[in-house]
């Protein structure tokens, strides 16, 4: 399943702060961060305000920016299943948010790119 991807993934998000999406994302995971990053058993979240936040419309201009990488020990199934679970709590707590992956296709609405441009 993991072909020649990347797992390095980076999810926009359009909501006023980092500590919002810490926030949402110690929700979901059941994880803590310390500082701006938490890892869990599949991965390591680190959450940045977007240095480039308001340069224009584009969602990756959006003011957070969530950076994910799979730790060497988790299965990739499990890996995305997380991703999925973590844009989902995201779309469903009204932040919007699309993931830039090499494994878009295997995420909801393509990393939620389909949501934005539809």
């Amino acid at each position: 399943m993991t072909g020649n991807f990347d797992d390095y993934c980076k999810i926009f998000v359009n909501a006023p702060s980092a500590k919002t999406v810490i926030n949402l994302l110690s929700g979901v995971t059941g994880g803590t961060f310390e500082g701006r990053t938490m890892e869990i058993p599949t991965m390591v979240i680190d959450v940045l305000q977007n240095p480039d936040a308001g340069m224009s419309d584009d969602f990756v201009t959006w003011p957070v920016m969530v950076e994910i990488e799979k730790l060497p020990e988790a299965q990739w199934e499990d890996y995305i299943a997380d991703i999925r679970k973590t844009l989902v709590h995201l779309w469903e707590n009204e932040a919007s948010a699309v993931a830039a992956c090499d494994f878009e296709h295997e995420l909801p609405w393509d990393g939620g790119i389909s949501r934005v441009t539809n």
